[in-house]
């Protein structure tokens, strides 16, 4: 029987110095000028809640700067890998601006954490239930909400699952990258309420990498704003992580030690043969031809691209900027490259072939024509469904899903 855990935390404000106040009041105005925080309660939220209290390990280690940087900072890890962060503030602001919670909401959040983001919810909802599967994060999370004297419920549990002692919720905030998103998540969602998740939409392993906020109409999840973002992976109640391996194609020595070059992960790397494959890394440790876009662009391409090519055609490589592209069975190979910017967008720098042209080539050149002659379409213009057991309606392109999500994408032509 799967044993949970729950408590609500009240207990008097710790005090603050002023340095930390100095440092907090200046990341919000960096935020405010980014045009992260919009709104006067989420400024407030950011103002009176103190990021060093979630953290303090962190905090005595690299100072109250460190702290107050707009930065993730890594919290836990296993094996090398974090399993656990306090989240970007950039991000965190921009989520908690696009869920507009509101006082006397009903608010979950999965992916407990430091328990910062519950803090900030606290504060903008007067109370929230937050979830988290590490036992660990949760006895932590717990007793540093009851010490700020948040209005937070704090439980242990499977996330995939959610939370339906308390449902239903008005909003729900997801803050890890789950494997698919489940039926629960709707089913605990008021009609017309909020999710806001992490959704890598791809095929094979390979995504555009984005933070959804969809709104519940009926039986399907729509989307109401999209933003390019990512979040460490959901553990199941083992402590595992998903596994997304995909073969890779690089050139490594007999440790397992890459060399210089790119190295290329995707599905299709399996369909190559042997002698694709070798001219294919012959071709990673050399020069591509370059050509640019015109016109800058961002990560509606990418999510252009991973929605209408074929699923075996897509990889991505690794090494200097990141980049996505295509790959045919002749080992020629066609990639977007890319740079983050700041969390909330990503730059496009151009387009890169390797090898003699063929069809990866014609196929990225083709489908970046198709996305300019739509008028280089934003993320705003991109419309996600996601329907149970069924196709969602109305979608251009249906992608799948491990789970019993299925998720549909549309596209609406610019006339600007």
């Amino acid at each position: 029987m799967r044993r949970w855990q729950r408590y609500t935390g009240h207990a008097t404000l710790h005090r603050v110095t002023a340095d930390s106040n100095s440092l907090r009041r200046g990341l919000v105005d960096d935020l405010e000028r980014r045009n992260l925080v919009r709104t006067p309660a989420v400024r407030e939220a950011f103002l009176r809640i103190p990021r060093e209290r979630f953290v303090p390990e962190l905090a005595a280690e690299r100072g109250l700067e460190a702290i107050y940087k707009d930065e993730a900072l890594v919290t836990k890890q296993e094996q090398g890998l974090a399993v656990s962060s306090s989240s970007q503030p950039a991000i965190m602001a921009e989520m908690l601006e696009r869920l507009e919670v509101a006082p006397g909401q009903h608010v979950l959040e999965i992916g407990a954490g430091t328990g910062y983001n519950a803090a900030l919810l606290a504060e903008l909802a007067g109370g929230v239930v937050t979830l988290d599967v590490d036992e660990e994060l949760v006895e932590k999370a717990r007793r540093r909400l009851a010490d700020g004297g948040h209005a937070a419920e704090v439980v242990a549990g499977d996330g995939m699952d959610g939370w339906p002692d308390r449902a239903p919720y008005d909003r729900i905030m997801v803050t890890a990258t789950p494997p698919h998103i489940p039926i629960a998540w709707r089913d605990q969602l008021r009609e017309g309420g909020l999710l806001e998740v992490p959704t890598p939409i791809g095929h094979g392993g390979v995504f555009a990498f984005l933070v959804t906020t969809f709104r519940r109409q009926g039986d399907e999840l729509v989307s109401q704003a999209i933003v390019s973002g990512g979040f460490i992976g959901f553990r199941g109640p083992d402590g595992r992580r998903p596994d997304f391996r995909l073969p890779t194609l690089g050139w490594y020595d007999r440790t397992g030690g890459r060399h210089a070059g790119l190295a290329l992960t995707g599905a299709g790397i399996a369909a190559l043969s042997a002698g694709a494959r070798r001219r294919l890394v012959g071709m990673l440790v050399g020069e591509p031809r370059r050509t640019g876009l015109g016109r800058g662009a961002d990560v509606e391409l990418f999510l252009y691209l991973v929605c209408s090519a074929r699923p075996q055609q897509l990889v991505a490589a690794y090494g200097g900027d990141q980049r996505l592209g295509l790959l045919d069975e002749q080992g020629s190979l066609a990639l977007l490259r890319y740079r983050w910017q700041q969390v909330e967008r990503i730059g496009v720098v151009g387009a890169e072939f390797f090898g003699d042209p063929g069809p990866a080539e014609a196929d990225l050149r083709r489908i970046v024509s198709e996305w300019q002659s739509l008028g280089r379409p934003t993320l705003s213009d991109f419309e996600i469904r996601v329907a149970f057991g069924r196709p969602p309606r109305g979608a251009t392109w249906r992608l799948p899903s491990p789970g019993d999500a299925r998720i549909g994408v549309s596209v609406r032509p610019r006339s600007d």
